[in-house]
């Protein structure tokens, strides 16, 4: 008779496997529908994409793209190279990715916050500079910036970061 014996995984397989579950999720960045509705009456996905794209005579502002230009910066942003680092050390636990995504998010996401009003995106027109009294593009309440958030495909939980 044949006797099959219970072989316990060893940690590195047992990491191994929860690498490859790993893979499958994901942080998103940038506006989201839960922010609600800016003063403007546009939901704030739907106004980041018009300043995305531009529209009449103003021009394009595509934020996400210059952040996505920079993602090598990002990846070697100390607090994402640390958050992979106890990851790595880590069980790999579905809790121990958890916050290495929101880790890599929050560094992201506080990356596309210093976009708005940098030199990265085209200045506005000396009419705009006027009657906003500065030259920072997609500033001027406020409320657009501060809606910045991400969120891990874990808990989808939106956090913002200012």
């Amino acid at each position: 008779m044949l006797k099959v014996q219970n072989i316990k995984k060893s940690l590195t397989e047992i990491k191994l496997e929860r690498l490859l579950k790993a893979n499958k999720e994901h942080v998103s960045i940038g506006h989201f529908e839960e922010s609600g509705i800016h003063y403007s009456g546009f939901t704030f996905p739907e106004l980041m994409k018009l300043h995305h794209k531009g529209y009449e005579g103003v021009p394009a502002r595509p934020v996400l793209e210059h952040l996505f230009q920079n993602h090598l910066k990002i990846l070697n942003h100390p607090d994402v190279m640390r958050a992979m680092k106890i990851y790595a050390d880590s069980r790999m636990t579905e809790r121990d990715l958890t916050r290495m995504l929101q880790a890599v998010g929050k560094a992201m996401a506080n990356e596309e916050v210093e976009i708005f009003g940098s030199n990265a995106l085209v200045r506005n027109h000396p009419n705009t500079i006027k009657n906003k009294g500065e030259d920072a593009p997609l500033v001027h309440t406020q409320e657009l910036v501060e809606e910045v958030s991400y969120k891990d495909s874990i808990t989808k939980v939106r956090r913002g970061v200012l």
